[in-house]
């Protein structure tokens, strides 16, 4: 799978110069032994006054996060920016305190043990909001044979030094970066450098507020700017691990090397540029499989609803937007469900394309695919939703291995007439 390479739009923010970024990472290095030790208790008074420092900031951080994506004041799609930005983070932080009050170690709903000796914990649903909100849905641990349960060591086992981490913010969902800068701190002991994605620097500001304990002593810094300085960040001598939500591009380019000719051979010897611990979210040609059976009209018009929110949230700047809806071709009712997720589709409004570089991705499906069909309203700032059908079912098909990250959304079917 291959995810884009995204241009710069233009600064919101300018960048922070290097030398600013210096005396930023050497005020973080020298606290970083500093966090391994504050407690349980100074933990959560922490997090308790991130909580209040979201809730004062979120009205302006939607505000903005509106402004970009061309939402207007009062809009229902207003409601999006609430809920993919400081309700998740607020949601975050209070389940991190009650894991904190916990011991760092709260209870799962259920531990089971399998007959090979490896425990299962179930985590998810742990309470009626969840059995409410997310009905169906279950999670599970799985701890490996033999392995005890490890889940909050770092409250209960002498910390072996603080690190420094750098986290290269997500442009799309605006409580993406400062999730992952909670559970550098709280899950992982490591005292944070956010660099915001300059699509929604406007975010920082807001944060740099709601997270002004953690800035004024030390725990976490913020900085600004693109690929530059990124790339300043990711070589410095004080950064100790690295965290990326964004392109596989991305990826490369810090891990491998800028040069497409050295990564090749980078990769081929096993010899990194950047050999820091790493962890990313790089993008996904996310799928829907489709399962045969007697469906009703009544099941064909919820699931092609779903399906059409699924592309249409966030105006498909999502990497778990759907994108491939995968069919059975001997089902009965393959028709009927595909015509009605475009007839879904075709009546959903149209959405500002504010991701950079949406309208070139779109025409180089069309290019692809001179069968896509575009559904959806094409004016001005806008990628319209568009729908490619009879995709090859094939390894190397272009749809399937390169994520759009648009209103894209491709058809493709298996030879197939059950579930099984």
């Amino acid at each position: 799978m291959s995810s884009p390479a995204f241009p710069e739009p233009p600064a919101q923010i300018p960048p922070t110069p290097f030398e600013e970024c210096d005396k930023k990472l050497a005020r973080l290095a020298a606290r970083k032994d500093d966090w391994t030790k504050v407690g349980v208790v100074g933990r959560i008074g922490y997090l308790r006054r991130c909580l209040d420092g979201v809730a004062a900031a979120a009205e302006g951080w939607v505000r903005d996060g509106c402004n970009l994506k061309g939402i207007q004041p009062g809009d229902k799609l207003e409601g999006e920016e609430w809920v993919s930005g400081p309700a998740p983070t607020v949601r975050n932080i209070r389940l991190l305190i009650e894991a904190l009050e916990a011991g760092g170690q709260p209870t799962p709903p259920s531990l089971t043990e399998r007959a090979d000796g490896r425990k299962v914990a179930k985590v998810f649903p742990a309470n009626i909001q969840d059995k409410l909100m997310f009905g169906g849905f279950s999670a599970e641990i799985w701890l490996e044979p033999g392995k005890p349960a490890s889940q909050g060591a770092i409250y209960r086992e002498p910390a072996k030094g603080g690190k420094v981490s750098l986290v290269l913010g997500a442009g799309n969902v605006s409580s993406i970066a400062p999730m992952d800068v909670l559970y550098k701190l709280f899950a992982e002991n490591e005292v944070v450098i956010l660099k915001m994605n300059p699509v929604n620097a406007h975010v920082g500001p807001h944060l740099e507020k709601a997270f002004a304990s953690l800035i004024d002593d030390g725990f976490l810094a913020i900085v600004y700017g693109g690929a530059q300085v990124g790339a300043y960040l990711a070589e410095h001598k004080l950064v100790d691990t690295l965290h990326v939500t964004g392109s596989d591009k991305t990826y490369d380019a810090i891990v491998w090397g800028t040069d497409p000719a050295e990564q090749k051979r980078r990769k081929a010897e096993g010899k990194p540029n950047n050999a820091r611990p790493f962890t990313a979210e790089l993008g996904c040609v996310t799928p829907v499989l489709v399962v045969p059976g007697p469906w009703t009209d009544d099941d064909i018009e919820f699931q092609a609803r779903h399906i059409a929110g699924m592309v249409a949230q966030n105006a498909s700047f999502n990497c778990n937007a759907a994108k491939v809806v995968v069919t059975a071709k001997g089902w009965s009712r393959q028709k009927d469900f595909l015509d009605r997720v475009r007839s879904v589709m075709a009546r959903t409004p149209a959405r500002k394309a504010y991701y950079p570089g949406a309208e070139t991705r779109w025409k180089g499906f069309l290019d692809k695919y001179p069968q896509a069909k575009v559904v959806g309203e094409k004016r001005e700032g806008v990628v319209p939703w568009t729908i490619i059908p009879d995709v090859p079912a094939e390894k190397g098909e272009y749809a399937l291995e390169n994520e759009a990250f648009c209103g894209v959304l491709a058809e493709t079917a298996l030879d197939a007439t059950d579930p099984r």
